[in-house]
């Protein structure tokens, strides 16, 4: 075990005594949330049972992380990931980043990015795996189907949980985000997704600082990313391409343990989530001609942890 996993695991376990787990209260839209106490931090989150949800069933969990200054009800609203489990019957969580406020303007400790959780350290990665281990204590979660998704910040989370918790989390879907992490040293294979856009201008695709007015993070590029993955899984160097009208498919297949990584790139694309909507917080407008959250789902399904 390494230091960084030491760490990690003697956080956990330190949290363990210090736990508050709060009543459950219903939010407006009719979502679950929950309030847990980690490391002398209030942290929430917010769980979506599909509406035929069965207690006697076993069902994945798709991890939904915002990007930054945004939180749990914008990410709901850009993806419409609620809508698919209900339709496809697995339970998403959509936890809240951090910040000065409790609800708005939120961030995840990502590498180098962004704002508040970066700049205090916050343990994000403690707090996503506490959270596995209470929705586990409390629903019937299948532990080969833990999924992780997130866009731009919330991107950048997924990179680091598939580095930090590559037990537990089968395959990661980052949308318009760059894989900053250079300590990542996963401890098992784990599928990867990854959906960019070639006008994306604050998270560019060939990488460097972005064009925000304020931007000074450099990020990687988002070969790099799939470079690392592809080799750290084991997959094949000579991918299968696939073009579709203003999206490049490219799939690196037959990985350890059934893994894989697959890259869309939409050459029109900007920092959107296609198919999604667009916001005040992010309005660029989303590529219509592919779904991201369904093409997600496609690939979760098809890529369980194999042990």
């Amino acid at each position: 075990m390494n230091g960084q996993k030491v760490k990690r695991f003697l956080l956990l376990l330190f949290s363990t005594f210090i736990l508050v787990e709060i009543c459950p209260a219903n939010t407006p839209n009719g979502n679950i949330e929950f309030e847990i106490l980690h490391n002398r931090k209030r942290r929430y989150y917010e769980v979506h049972l599909p509406n035929n949800y069965d207690s006697t069933l076993t069902y994945p969990l798709v991890i939904a992380l915002h990007g930054e200054r945004a939180n749990a009800k914008h990410m709901q609203k850009i993806t419409g990931l609620s809508d698919k489990a209900d339709e496809s019957g697995f339970i998403v969580v959509y936890p809240q980043g951090s910040g000065r406020f409790r609800k708005n303007v939120l961030t995840w400790n990502a590498a180098n990015c962004c704002g508040y959780a970066y700049d205090e350290d916050v343990d994000d990665v403690g707090f996503i795996e506490i959270m596995i281990s209470n929705l586990e204590a409390l629903y019937r979660i299948d532990p080969k189907r833990i999924f992780v998704t997130g866009f731009s910040n919330g991107g950048m989370m997924a990179f680091k949980l598939a580095c930090n918790l590559a037990d537990k989390i089968a395959a990661i879907a980052p949308v318009s985000a760059a894989f900053n992490d250079l300590s990542c040293e996963p401890d098992a294979p784990v599928s990867v997704v990854i959906f960019h856009g070639s006008r994306d201008r604050e998270v560019p695709i060939d990488g460097g600082i972005g064009k925000e007015p304020t931007a000074t993070r450099m990020d990687n590029s988002v070969a790099s990313a799939i470079t690392f993955w592809v080799q750290h899984n084991g997959c094949n160097i000579e991918s299968n391409i696939d073009v579709i009208d203003k999206v490049t498919r490219e799939d690196f297949i037959d990985g350890k343990k059934g893994s894989a990584v697959t890259l869309y790139l939409v050459r029109t694309g900007w920092h959107a989530w296609p198919g999604g909507k667009a916001t005040y917080l992010f309005p660029a407008p989303p590529y219509p001609g592919i779904s991201a959250t369904d093409l997600i789902w496609d690939f979760f399904s098809k890529h369980p942890k194999k042990h």
